[in-house]
């Protein structure tokens, strides 16, 4: 029996956790961090809590999976950071 191998073009394969977009920028990071505490400082729960809490909507809403600011996009954080103000200043209705 013969043996046939294919050829596998990596130049189309994106790592797994990462995207071709560029990754969330310092700015976008410290305003989400800022906006989970206010969040938290709101309901009395901790920072890690919030941010647990408000990733877990936010996925859910989005239908996606969990992920984590420091492998995320700078689209993924612009859309995180629209939902966070969209989403406190419902709560605080």
């Amino acid at each position: 029996m013969e043996k046939t191998f294919l050829k596998l073009d990596k130049t189309e394969l994106t790592p797994i956790g990462t995207d071709k977009e560029e990754k969330i920028t310092e700015k976008q990071r410290r305003y989400i961090f800022v906006l989970v505490r206010n969040y938290a400082d709101l309901t009395k729960y901790t920072p890690e809590e919030a941010r647990d809490i408000l990733t877990a909507i936010y996925c859910c809403e989005n239908h996606l999976l969990p992920f984590f600011l420091s492998d995320c996009s700078q689209e993924r954080a612009s859309d995180f950071i629209e939902f966070l103000l969209r989403y406190t200043e419902e709560w605080k209705r």
